[in-house]
């Protein structure tokens, strides 16, 4: 129950005084607000978690999960900076394939799909079987394949994906198509 867990977080925090809870308690707020698609929520709750102490590792987790909010908000070269902010970090973790999966995310989104395939390989290789990351890193590879007119490499993507999470069901990623000439 995300919702039921946003709501029971977001009354143990305070955003005037950040200080009285503990980084964790905010982190969690960030994750469940981004599960839940609530990206506005998510920004605010991420910036509040930069301003407060923490450890090396937790910081570039906290930027993951602001950067994961800024592509929920359609902010791709903000989520593309605060990405590679956290990469700078130069911690190991968990976190380094989300961070990855994050770079492929926009750029794939920016119609870049060469760019896209090579972060969302980096980002398999370095997960076996996350039921969260993987998936989406299969999807997306499999994806900027077709993009790229690579039918083998994106049929053995969906073949993996089929036979690692058969439940899986996401939309694909919508691609922002180059402005022509004269448009704003």
């Amino acid at each position: 129950n995300i919702k039921g867990a946003v709501t029971y977080l977001e009354k143990s925090t305070d955003p005037e005084n950040p200080a009285k809870t503990k980084p964790g308690v905010w982190r969690t707020l960030a994750k469940a607000q981004n599960e839940s698609k609530n990206f506005a929520a998510a920004l605010k709750t991420g910036r509040i978690i930069l301003g407060l102490k923490q450890e090396k590792q937790w910081e570039a987790d906290s930027m993951l999960d602001l950067a994961l909010s800024q592509i929920g908000l359609a902010k791709y070269e903000e989520a593309m900076e605060t990405a590679n902010k956290a990469l700078a970090i130069d911690v190991k973790g968990p976190h380094l394939a989300g961070l990855h999966l994050v770079k492929a995310e926009v750029a794939l989104r920016q119609n870049r799909p060469e760019k896209a395939l090579q972060d969302y390989q980096k980002t398999i290789q370095m997960v076996l079987d996350d039921p969260l990351i993987k998936p989406r890193a299969l999807a997306g590879a499999a994806q900027s394949a077709e993009l790229l007119e690579e039918e083998g490499k994106a049929a053995q993507y969906r073949l993996q994906l089929k036979q690692g999470f058969p439940n899986w069901n996401d939309d694909p990623i919508e691609i922002k198509q180059p402005e022509k000439e004269g448009e704003n």
